[in-house]
């Protein structure tokens, strides 16, 4: 029995008991040994009636994707950057979205090189140079691999036509600048064979030169 008597007769009264029942406020209190996890029953189930039914996550954008993939190539992790490239690009072309992502294209020329898989990433930049000519960084990382292979006159090719693309490419003149110090120096041990005195000595002073390394991102 609740120890506050109502005047009978008194609706006022009558309406802010109903009204306090409604809401539990004249409730006995929930044992703090068996909490709600939401408070009141009500709330909760109001609480889970307002829970979606799917998962309304952001997908993440493709600029997202390509970031994260660029980064677990620099990270060593090239395999499982692969396998999530090759499959996104196999995914996108059994899509009905139109185009490619030249993004991916080109990350999967990156690790293909990482993994040493040298003719296979030489194949996919220069299919980058005649899909997509205007774009320089295609030009400059098949020079990275052309230069692995010992081709260096075409690695001075297409650093020049990344250059033409681009004259301002800050890292593709890095990159000829090197190219051209390794067919000089591959000239000095040529003349050092013929006979040419103090041609082997320039040979290794240029020799001191470390051979380009720098990849271009897209």
């Amino acid at each position: 029995m609740f120890a506050q008597r109502f005047p009978i007769g008194s609706k006022r009264s009558l309406a802010g008991f109903a009204l306090a029942l409604a809401f539990g406020l004249l409730a006995t209190p929930v044992s703090a040994a068996e909490p709600e996890p939401y408070g009141w029953p009500w709330l909760r189930n109001a609480l889970d009636a307002l829970r979606p039914s799917v998962d309304t996550r952001l997908p993440e954008s493709a600029t997202a994707t390509a970031q994260r993939l660029e980064a677990e190539i620099n990270a060593g992790r090239v395999e499982a950057a692969l396998n999530e490239i090759e499959q996104r690009l196999a995914e996108r072309s059994q899509s009905t979205i139109s185009g490619t992502d030249v993004r991916l294209v080109f990350l999967r020329a990156r690790a293909l090189a990482a993994l040493g898989r040298l003719d296979a990433a030489r194949e996919a930049y220069q299919q980058m140079t005649i899909s997509y000519p205007e774009l320089p960084e295609p030009w400059n990382n098949l020079a990275l691999v052309l230069v692995a292979q010992g081709q260096l006159e075409q690695a001075r090719e297409a650093l020049e036509m990344a250059l033409l693309t681009m004259p301002d490419y800050a890292q593709a003149h890095a990159n000829l600048g090197d190219v051209l110090v390794l067919q000089a120096a591959q000239a000095y041990a040529r003349a050092a064979e013929l006979g040419v005195p103090d041609a082997a000595g320039r040979q290794r002073a240029l020799q001191t030169h470390l051979p380009i390394t720098t990849e271009s991102a897209p």
